[in-house]
């Protein structure tokens, strides 16, 4: 068996290439040669290690010096001559009509979808290097590839052609916009989906949530879309991202419709956490009712609904403060709601997502990137942790936000 290798394998992952049984084409040379001379200091090292490797194995190196100028196998019509992986597919078809056993080196995992729908088999060398859960794949592709993936995941999909976690999202992007270098806010996705254990599920854009003091959300993009989805259908929603994303918007705009259709109860917790820099540890200053108004949720009712209709959800205890400290000996059968859980334990966390019932939901927002807490970092970080647990379990859903929907005010205060 003969393996053709992609750019990126031997760019990422050169210590996992098995250079003896590996055919690399001059369309993938001439890609290194380029990103040599890239502007980018990382990307021009590894494309320099890779070709220092390449030189030093030639002699258990197969190169394949057709070019693919013109398509044999592959539709012209359907199928982009000048795009890069579509020339490694055609390889692979001529090494195949050849008579060869081949397949296929590569960690794009748009490119071994396809590479294995033409029945060749595919060694992804990034397969057992462990990543954090990030509850959304994101894949990126051509026109054709999205014309593609659109018609193979079309209802009903019972294959996991993605290999996804129930309850993980597959976004694809298009293709021009994972290269950009700030894709937060400039990712353009062509569609969504989630796997639920039996098929894919497509994502709506028409989603809304809506009560009668509050208006009307629909999803901005499809990041938002998934969180709306996740939020709708888990007990666990897990909303993380950089300020102004919209996670405590949508949280709060689910929580108001909850409440006047179903008269769900909400439970506000609270940590009293200094952010950084801050000179002050404590309580905020204020009874309960005073405390919610200074919260992020209180902050979002008062602009939303008004200060009087927000008091009274409070005075009628459809919102309650729960300070974590209190928790203990406690059980919620409604909505719990924290917001910067970036600043919680484990044990934090885990003495909350004991208190749930059966009917219960808990929803966790938070910025990875603004631990304001030591104790609250790495091994110990509460969302993290839960990540690993509930992956895959049914019952959890994790959206990382991103595009600032804010103002161009608060997106400009990122580069400060």
């Amino acid at each position: 068996m003969k393996y053709v290798v992609d750019t990126s394998s031997l760019m990422h992952h050169l210590s996992k290439i098995p250079f003896a049984e590996s055919i690399v084409p001059t369309l993938v040379l001439r890609e290194l040669d380029k990103h040599k001379n890239s502007s980018d200091p990382e990307r021009a090292f590894l494309a320099q290690v890779a070709i220092k490797a390449i030189r030093e194995h030639h002699k258990e190196i197969e190169f394949d010096f057709n070019q693919y100028p013109r398509f044999v196998y592959l539709s012209e019509k359907e199928y982009d001559i000048d795009y890069h992986d579509n020339r490694l597919l055609e390889s692979l078809f001529h090494h195949r009509k050849a008579g060869r056993n081949v397949g296929l080196i590569t960690s794009d995992f748009g490119l071994e979808v396809q590479a294995r729908a033409f029945g060749f088999p595919v060694l992804n060398p990034s397969e057992n290097e462990k990543e954090p859960y990030q509850g959304t794949i994101t894949i990126p592709a051509d026109d054709h590839r999205i014309s593609y993936f659109f018609k193979m995941l079309s209802n009903p999909v019972h294959e996991n052609v993605f290999d996804c976690l129930v309850g993980e999202y597959i976004l694809i992007m298009k293709e021009p916009d994972i290269r950009r270098t700030n894709s937060d806010d400039e990712e353009e996705v062509a569609g969504a989906w989630k796997w639920t254990g039996t098929h894919y599920k497509r994502i709506s854009m028409n989603q809304v949530f809506s009560s009668s003091n509050f208006p009307e959300v629909k999803p901005k993009n499809f990041r938002q879309a998934a969180a709306m989805d996740s939020l709708k259908s888990n007990p666990l929603t897990i909303l993380t991202g950089k300020a102004g994303t919209g996670k405590t918007y949508l949280a709060t705009a689910y929580i108001l419709q909850q409440i006047e259709h179903f008269d769900r109860p909400v439970y506000l917790i609270t940590n009293n956490v200094p952010m950084r820099g801050s000179r002050t540890f404590g309580l905020k200053k204020g009874k309960i009712l005073e405390k919610i108004l200074q919260s992020n949720l209180g902050n979002i009712l008062k602009s939303k609904i008004g200060l009087k209709h927000t008091e009274s959800l409070i005075t009628n205890q459809k919102i309650q403060l729960v300070p974590l400290e209190d928790i203990r000996g406690t059980s919620f059968n409604g909505i719990v709601y924290i917001t910067e859980a970036q600043n919680y334990t484990i044990d934090m966390v885990k003495v909350l997502l004991e208190r749930m019932e059966e009917e219960g939901q808990i929803i966790f927002d938070g910025d990875q990137r603004q631990i304001d807490l030591s104790y609250a970092q790495g091994s110990n970080n509460g969302i993290q942790r839960m990540l690993d647990i509930y992956k895959g379990s049914g019952y959890m859903g994790h959206v990382e936000l991103r595009g600032n929907q804010r103002s161009v005010l608060s997106k400009l205060a990122e580069k400060m």
